[in-house]
């Protein structure tokens, strides 16, 4: 028997679903992903590790991909500086280092919509997986619904997490039909709330409370 890792068989999804609404005739935005909305609590259980840190420095990598007829691929990499670690392992130097696909090399900007963007100096909370393939590096969990930025709430002063989700378009089953549509309305999460449902549900796999969204 084979067993599937869950980020492959979501994307497996996801791809599915975009054949389906582009055959089935659905209206999608040429500049959107279309993927399947994953639930906090789901992002929570299968991160390999979640920190709240600072973007400390971000630049483009060139990848060349194994089969030969393969064009030159361009990789934005991104250190962070971990300030806590959530869940998981964080490496000894206390710094996070991930990559995501797209970037500048030269005059040519490559833009993968849905893939998360960093900017140097950001606050973020990121759930993140390993590279398979890279010892070392990371991913950020289903693209930008992985990371959060982290704000100051203008009412009482405190932090806040919220996600930007506004290149994605999201497939939905309802009444035994597919739907595809903008997110569900992205409300701040305080960051105590987040950061204690991380914890929380990592401690204790079981507990189905769930976030305010």
């Amino acid at each position: 028997m084979t067993i599937v890792p869950f980020d492959v068989l979501y994307r497996r999804l996801a791809h599915l679903l975009f054949v389906f609404c582009l055959s089935a005739g659905f209206a999608t935005s040429a500049q959107a992903t279309v993927m399947v909305e994953l639930p906090l609590d789901d992002l929570i259980r299968h991160a390999d590790l979640v920190i709240q840190g600072t973007v400390m420095r971000t630049g483009t990598r060139v990848h060349s991909p194994r089969a030969a007829e393969a064009l030159l691929e361009p990789r934005t990499h991104v250190w962070i500086k971990v300030n806590e670690v959530l869940a998981g392992d964080a490496p000894a130097n206390g710094v996070v280092h991930l990559w995501e696909p797209g970037g500048r090399y030269g005059d040519v900007q490559t833009t993968v919509a849905g893939a998360p963007h960093y900017e140097r100096g950001e606050s973020v909370v990121v759930f993140l997986r390993r590279d398979p393939d890279k010892q070392g590096l990371f991913r950020t969990l289903e693209m930008s619904q992985g990371k959060y930025k982290i704000l100051s709430n203008a009412v009482d002063g405190g932090r806040v997490a919220v996600r930007d989700l506004s290149d994605v378009s999201i497939a939905r089953w309802r009444r035994k039909s597919m739907e595809v549509g903008p997110p569900s309305t992205q409300k701040p999460i305080a960051l105590t709330t987040l950061s204690a449902r991380v914890r929380e549900l990592k401690l204790k796999p079981e507990v189905s409370k769930k976030v305010p969204r």
